[in-house]
C-alpha cells in the first residue's frame, strides 16, 4: 500500500481482527474467556492492535468503521 492508505489499512486490520476474534468467541461459547484458551488469546491481541492504534489517523479510521456498524 502506498504510505498515504497505510493508516486506513491498519484501521481496517484492526477492525477485522477483533471482529474476526469475536466471533470465534461467540461460536466457541463461555470456555473462550478462560486463561489459555485460545480465543482469549486472540481477543487480547485483537484489543492490543486497538489500543496501539495510537496515531491520530488510524484512531479516527478505526472510529468511523466501528461508527458504521
Amino acid at each position: 500500500a502506498d504510505p498515504p492508505s497505510l493508516p486506513a489499512a491498519r484501521a481496517a486490520g484492526a477492525e477485522l481482527a477483533f471482529r474476526a476474534a469475536g466471533a470465534l468467541v461467540a461460536a466457541s461459547g463461555s470456555t473462550s474467556v478462560l486463561a489459555g484458551r485460545h480465543p482469549q488469546r486472540l481477543v487480547r491481541e485483537a484489543t492490543f492492535l486497538l489500543v496501539a492504534a495510537s496515531r491520530p489517523e488510524i484512531k479516527s479510521g478505526l472510529l468511523e468503521l466501528f461508527s458504521r456498524r
